[in-house]
């Protein structure tokens, strides 16, 4: 395994704190994964999956 490192100046980081806060636009919605451990579920997969599209059906 090779690790490497970003050599950095020394000194005060500079600070963005001070910088405004950029609003989030309409288009902005959260991206989010859905993660469904099946393994050996052969038996109760088909039921969780009709379940999660059923409660989400936006999602794909």
């Amino acid at each position: 395994m090779t690790l490497s490192t970003i050599d950095r100046p020394a000194g005060p980081q500079s600070d963005r704190s001070s910088a405004p806060a950029k609003e989030p636009g309409p288009d902005a919605a959260p991206v989010v994964a859905v993660l469904i451990p099946c393994y050996n579920e052969e038996a109760a997969i088909a039921a969780v999956v009709r379940d999660f599209q059923a409660a989400l059906p936006d999602a794909t």
